[in-house]
């Protein structure tokens, strides 16, 4: 059975409870319960419905819906059905009380069907419900939420302490795992004790966002999805992988002979020595560590920081195409 658009009627129905709407226009069938409610709402709020409704008929036969015998067959369940017509049929003004579950579902078909607004709205409710982190993300990633919902749960992801456990990589799919690896060591010098790797004191909510945001430049939303152990392990491997050379590459000093004046022999110095016309404190910082000994606060991204994000982003376009073979 299609999505929607098939009009026979092969089998017993019964008149739906709720939603048999004296006036209506357009009549639905889910499982065995026809529907009789207004086709202005679909015409109005999905694109998809309404290039359906307006199909071509025959001479003198009504209009795809327009009576029982031309109801339109979806393929979804009544509870399911009456769920999302709940939206457009609420007994309680501005009053829209429900559980995750119900907004879950009615986020599904408003994607499934084009309803933007709705999908928004139902986007909005589930705001404000208790969900786990990882199906919160999982359900938005589904329904194409957009990134602007999306980019704060990765980043909340990336900001916790603990890494992410194999369960949650394969649920979240290769490419998000990937990401928020990816993400996690940016942000990070090295892990703490017991597993834990927490930021830095020194991050704000806003750097991680922002290099969340970087690292999801060229990679397409539609390719976030899961697969196999072993392959979400080799392009694991393989961002491992070219994080240390990154690493390695960021934190190589040139070393360049300086003459000095009282001495006959040459010693050996870093660049940064070189530039500095007082004393400053070599020891590096936690920040330093990650992104290279040139890193300051208020100077622009070093040579070797730019470098290591061309690696991160290469890495993934690695794993995007490890996903497609």
């Amino acid at each position: 059975m299609a999505d929607y658009g098939s009009t026979s009627t092969r089998f017993r129905t019964e008149r739906s409870d709720k939603y048999w709407i004296p006036g209506g226009d357009l009549h639905l069938i889910a499982g065995n319960i026809v529907y009789k409610v207004h086709r202005h709402f679909f015409e109005r709020e999905s694109p998809k419905f309404k290039e359906m409704l307006a199909s071509p008929t025959s001479p003198g036969q009504p209009r795809p819906g327009a009576t029982i015998g031309t109801a339109i067959e979806l393929d979804v369940g009544s509870e399911a059905l009456d769920k999302f017509l709940w939206i457009f049929y609420n007994p309680t003004f501005s009053i829209y009380k429900a559980p995750a579950e119900d907004w879950a579902c009615i986020l599904e078909l408003a994607n499934r069907w084009k309803f933007s607004e709705v999908k928004q709205f139902a986007i909005r409710e589930l705001h404000k419900q208790e969900m786990s982190l990882i199906d919160r993300i999982v359900l938005y990633q589904n329904c194409r939420a957009e990134e602007e919902a999306l980019i704060p749960l990765y980043a909340e992801l990336c900001a916790r302490d603990q890494p992410l456990s194999l369960a949650e990589s394969e649920k979240l799919g290769v490419q998000t795992a990937v990401i928020v690896f990816q993400a996690r060591e940016a942000l990070r010098s090295q892990p703490a004790e017991r597993g834990k790797s927490p930021l830095p004191e020194n991050v704000e909510d806003d750097e991680v966002e922002n290099t969340v945001r970087e690292i999801l430049q060229g990679v397409p939303q539609s390719n976030r999805k899961s697969i196999s152990l072993n392959g979400w392990a080799a392009a694991y491997e393989e961002a491992l992988a070219s994080m240390s050379d990154a690493q390695a590459r960021t934190r190589r000093a040139r070393r360049i002979p300086r003459e000095e004046p009282t001495e006959t022999s040459i010693e050996t110095v870093t660049e940064r020595e070189t530039e500095a016309s007082t004393p400053i404190n070599t020891e590096p910082t936690v920040v330093e560590r990650e992104f290279g000994a040139s890193h300051r606060e208020e100077e622009k991204p070093s040579a070797g920081t730019q470098s290591r994000k061309k690696s991160i982003r290469k890495s993934i376009l690695r794993s995007l195409r490890l996903t497609k073979k």
